[in-house]
Formats: structure tokens, sequence, C-alpha cells
């Protein structure tokens, strides 16, 4: 009776520990997610900001308990200068399109497996693509206005990135998220050297700090 009662138990014990198993593994594959998302940049620079905006994707590698995400997202940027105390210039407007691609690496900061709310911290670097560059100058006395596009041998920068994301689970695949984040960028956008241009204005690349929001929507699927 008694080596019944032991083989009992261990019987018990060992569909238990297969059971924890079984459950942890499923817990530990790794999971796909896809993400869209617009966002608003704010540029901190010594010139009049207009409004700007940006939108992309990224798909991400979900581990535990980190994720890695890449992708290309799309970003504005314009602003002015105004010449008020001259008799010739009214004011000078910059235009440039970013295109950018994240390279970045995420922790939760809560359990994301028993809760439907989770909290994302994430950091890494964006590489910079700068393409389009225009500059409008406007004078005061009605002459048409100068029109100034990017130099050959323009090269991109590269940008630290720190940021917080709030993500809300819809249901076992879909999930929607908004978030904060700040740049700082490290290599400048810049004129390659012996560039025949390098007198070319550099405004548009003096800035060094960026801060901005996105919303977005996201699907995971999960590999079996």
């Amino acid at each position: 009776m008694r080596n019944k009662f032991v083989i009992t138990c261990i019987f018990i014990l060992a569909i238990y520990n297969s059971s924890i198993a079984q459950d942890s593994t499923e817990k530990l594959k790794p999971a796909l997610s896809f993400e869209l998302f617009v966002l608003y940049p704010h540029y901190f620079l010594e010139y009049e900001i207009q409004f700007n905006y940006g939108f992309g994707g990224v798909v991400s590698q979900n581990f535990k308990p980190f994720r890695i995400t890449t992708g290309l997202f799309y970003t504005s940027k314009k602003y002015y200068n105004s010449f008020e105390s001259s008799d010739n210039i009214d004011k000078v407007t910059y235009s440039i399109d970013y295109y950018n691609i994240p390279v970045l690496i995420g922790f939760p900061l809560n359990k994301q497996e028993v809760k439907k709310n989770k909290f994302l911290i994430e950091t890494g670097f964006i590489f910079n693509i700068p393409r389009n560059y225009q500059s409008f100058t406007y004078y005061t006395n009605d002459n048409p206005k100068t029109i100034n596009e990017t130099p050959g041998g323009y090269e991109g920068g590269c940008s630290f990135r720190l940021a917080f994301q709030f993500h809300r689970k819809l249901n076992n695949g879909f999930h929607i998220f908004s978030g904060v984040f700040t740049d700082y960028k490290f290599l400048l956008d810049h004129i390659s050297i012996g560039s025949s241009q390098s007198h070319w204005h550099p405004t548009y690349s003096e800035d060094r700090f960026m801060a901005g929001i996105n919303v977005g929507f996201g699907w995971t699927y999960k590999k079996r």
C-alpha cells in the first residue's frame, strides 16, 4: 500500500513537472510582431519650427526578456529664419526629408504574460538618411525666390535613442501602443571631405537633440 502511494505521488509529480516544462517552453517561444505608427518630432533648433510629422513601420523579434527591432520610418524637417532687420530678404525656409533605419533593443518593465498593459523601455541607434533638401529665400522687393538643393557628397548621420512605450493588448494577436522618445545625434549630417560645395550652408544639420511622441497598432505572430 505504501509503495503504491509513493508510486502515485511520483507519477503526479512527474505530470506536474511535465506541465510546468511545457508551459515554460510555450512562454519562451519567440514571437514576431509588426507595427505601424505615426509620430510627431520636435527639433531643438535656433530657428522657427514649422509643423513636422512622420510615419513608418517596424518588425520586432520578441525573446524573453527582450526584443530586437528594426524597420523604416519617414520624418519631415521644416523650419524658417526671419530677417526682420534686412532690407532685401524677408525669410529663408528650409525643408528636408529623413528616411530612418532603427536598430533597437527593448526590455519590458512588467510581466507581459499576465497583464494586458505592458510598459517598455527601448534604446539603440537610428541611422538618418537625408533626402530632398530645399531652401527657399524670399525677398522683400518681389524678386523671384532662390532655391537651393542638396549638394553632391552629402552624407547622413546617426542618432542614439531612448524611448518609453505603453502597449495595450486588444486580444491574442493585436495591440495598440503609444510612446515618447528622445534622440541625440552624435554623428551630424555632413558634406564629405573633398566635396566641391564645402561652402554650402549646413544649417539643417546643426541640431543634436530631437524629442517626439508616437502612436500606432501592431500584430503579433507566435511561432508554434
